[in-house]
């Protein structure tokens, strides 16, 4: 994959592969039909320090408004109807590595895992072997709702801008411009940027909750773009 911020940078294009729920579907798939049925809802714990709390929600939970880090018993106290199984960090992990050499052989020759749940790629000349961005982006995301995998695929001219709209864009697939990075970006939540909670908290102090007002910083215009430049991307 090309490094950011070199001369190649502007034309490279970066797949940011995200399974919002590849904890809770690795373990439907696992155990196949004793599986709970879809619309009962499943949790996966763990334990944080010496609490024990819920690290993995599946869709249906989630309607319940259940969310990751609430502690197991009050988890249980108040759903009762939910299924509760222990996480499996390493085997997901494994299975994410699994996940990337498949890709490999099939979409493009640079894969990585992009923990805990997702997977980057850099299909840079390789789109035209799968009809283009957006049916390879399709076959991609159908491939894995076939294999029971929820989805999302955008690419990108860089990993940053990928992962922040695979994981806060509105769409489950996207192809972004070349031109169009900053503005599809600049409604994204702060969150996006992946920026320490510290910062996150004081730029909502600040009344900035999207990434559209920090194209202006310190006096100077910066793009969008700019601040998405990951510090680490695992393909480099």
């Amino acid at each position: 994959m090309a490094r950011e911020g070199s001369l190649h940078a502007a034309r490279s294009r970066i797949v940011s592969l995200y399974l919002p729920l590849w904890p809770t579907d690795r373990i439907r798939k696992r155990l196949g039909k004793d599986a709970p049925a879809p619309e009962v809802p499943l949790a996966l714990a763990g334990r944080e320090g010496r609490r024990r709390v819920v690290l993995s929600v599946d869709l249906a939970a989630r309607k319940l408004g259940l969310r990751p880090g609430i502690p197991v018993a009050k988890a249980q106290a108040l759903y009762p109807d939910l299924v509760l199984m222990d996480a499996d960090p390493e085997g997901d992990r494994l299975g994410l590595k699994k996940l990337a050499l498949w890709f490999q052989h099939r979409i493009a020759p640079i894969v990585a895992v992009d923990a805990p749940n997702g997977l980057v790629l850099d299909t840079t000349g390789a789109d035209h072997l799968h009809g283009g961005e957006l049916p390879m982006l399709k076959d991609m995301v159908h491939r894995m709702a076939g294999a029971g995998f929820c989805a999302r695929a955008v690419v990108a001219d860089t990993w940053g801008a990928a992962h922040a709209l695979a994981r806060y864009g509105r769409l489950a697939i996207a192809v972004v411009r070349l031109d169009k990075t900053p503005s599809a970006l600049a409604d994204l939540p702060v969150e996006a940027l992946r920026l320490p909670s510290p910062i996150i908290e004081g730029l909502a102090t600040l009344g900035v909750s999207g990434i559209g007002p920090l194209s202006f910083c310190t006096g100077r215009k910066r793009s969008a773009r700019t601040l998405l430049l990951p510090r680490a991307c695992p393909c480099t």
